[in-house]
This record gives C-alpha cells, sequence and structure tokens, in this order.
C-alpha cells in the first residue's frame, strides 16, 4: 500500500499537471537577455571572445543589451571563429526548448552552430547562410531531448579572416516542453 502511494505521487511529478501548458514558451526555467550581466556565458579560451553590451540610451541594432563579437577589432581577426559556453540545465523534463536571437551584418560571419553536450556533443542547429540574413534579428526555437542528462551548449560561429562584420545574441531561453515552431536542424 504505501509503495502504492509513493509510485504515484512521483509519476505525478514526472508528468506535466493538466493544468500546465505542454508549450515551453509557458514553462521556461532560464531567460536571459543580457541586461544585467552575461549570465553565466563564458568565451572558448584560445578563440575569439564576445563582449556584453549594455546601453540603453544608445541600443545597438535596436537591442539595449546584447553579446557582441566585432569582427573589426584585431585581436578577433587573429581566429577563425568563437565559441559561447552556458552553465549545465537541469533536465528535469524529458522535452525542452532552447530560444535564441542572433543578428549578424557584414562580409564577415559565415555560419553560426547550436550544439548541446551532455554524454556527448550533438549539433542541435546549423545556420550556414548568414551572408543571404544580414541586419536582421534570427529568431530560433530548437527542439531538445534531454534524455542523456543535464545538458549545457555552445553556440559557435565561424567567420572569414579578413573581413569585417558583427554577430551578437540578444536571448537565450530555456524551457521545458515542447517548442512551437521548431526551427530545422541544417547540421
Amino acid at each position: 500500500m504505501v509503495m502504492a502511494i509513493v509510485t504515484e505521487l512521483v509519476k505525478s511529478q514526472l508528468s506535466y499537471p493538466s493544468n500546465r501548458s505542454p508549450y515551453a514558451i509557458d514553462n521556461i526555467l532560464w531567460d536571459c537577455n543580457f541586461e544585467i550581466d552575461s549570465c553565466h556565458f563564458r568565451n572558448q579560451h584560445n578563440l575569439a571572445q564576445f563582449n556584453r553590451y549594455y546601453n540603453p540610451r544608445q541600443p545597438l541594432f535596436g537591442r539595449r543589451s546584447l553579446l557582441l563579437l566585432n569582427l573589426r577589432l584585431p585581436r578577433v581577426q587573429r581566429y577563425p571563429g568563437a565559441r559561447l559556453i552556458t552553465h549545465y540545465y537541469p533536465s528535469n523534463q524529458r522535452d525542452a526548448c532552447l530560444f535564441i536571437s542572433y543578428y549578424t551584418t557584414g562580409d564577415g560571419p559565415q555560419t553560426f552552430f547550436a550544439i548541446q553536450q551532455d554524454k556527448e556533443n550533438k549539433c542541435i542547429f546549423a545556420d550556414h547562410n548568414l551572408q543571404t540574413k544580414p541586419n536582421q534579428w534570427n529568431d530560433i526555437e530548437i527542439q531538445l531531448d534531454l534524455s542523456d542528462g543535464d545538458p549545457r551548449f555552445f553556440l559557435e560561429t565561424h567567420f572569414q579572416q579578413g573581413k569585417s562584420g558583427f554577430f551578437a545574441i540578444d536571448k537565450f531561453t530555456f524551457g521545458y516542453g515542447q517548442c512551437k515552431n521548431p526551427s530545422p536542424n541544417y547540421c
């Protein structure tokens, strides 16, 4: 009798309550727009470095805060790319969704990748056509499978050395459930 009650309690904690939305946008665990700080993102050593931009009086690309990779800087030009690394997120549910907004301008940025790391590294999103999307914010939703444990994420951009431009990330949001509009994976 006691075992049955414990089993039922555990089952009820693992599934969605009947009044809870199955969509991740309604079940946000982590939401970062980089206004307060860089949200525990860190730059990969030995690659180009993103810098946090915050200026409420003078928005850049229409946003008050973002993480910015300026390809015009000589110290950035020494590298072929940059990588941001997030902290680990708890895998309390099997399904989750990652929301990212990114912006590109100039002829330098070439590709953007999102990689999920848990038991192994998995490419979960790739944009090989940054040159066709200049001067606009790209909002993506990436459907995640968390069955391999607590993930962290790598956000990578590759660029052409000797070329100029900017690559920026404005929003990084993680929520449990299904994406409403999942982006195609071109890895």
